[in-house]
């Protein structure tokens, strides 16, 4: 969901705006038995995602960028840090 569209680029939101929807599904593949049984690989990096407010982007470079971390080394997700606290995967969430 975005704010919507207006002719005017800007921060403020528009006070008659209408928000833009987008929705998007895929088939879920579940892990097999021996999948589940064996586990995954993880690593863990510090999350620094928000800490560049030096890099304007509205895209999700962070968490591709994270998951690039976790296949450079062999593993299936990245497992971010901040402060010690996990905060999510790079494209997971967890709980504990």
């Amino acid at each position: 969901m975005t704010r919507g569209v207006t002719k005017k680029r800007g921060h403020a939101f528009p006070a008659d705006i209408v928000p833009t929807v987008f929705v998007m599904v895929s088939p879920l593949a579940l892990p097999s038995t021996v999948e589940r049984a064996r586990g995954e690989i993880a690593v863990t990096a510090e999350d620094k995602r928000w800490l560049h407010c030096d890099i304007k982007s509205i895209s999700l470079l962070g968490n591709v960028l994270m998951a690039h971390h976790a296949a450079e080394n062999d593993a299936l997700e990245t497992i971010q840090l901040r402060d010690g606290l996990l905060t999510e995967g790079s494209s997971s969430n967890v709980w504990t």
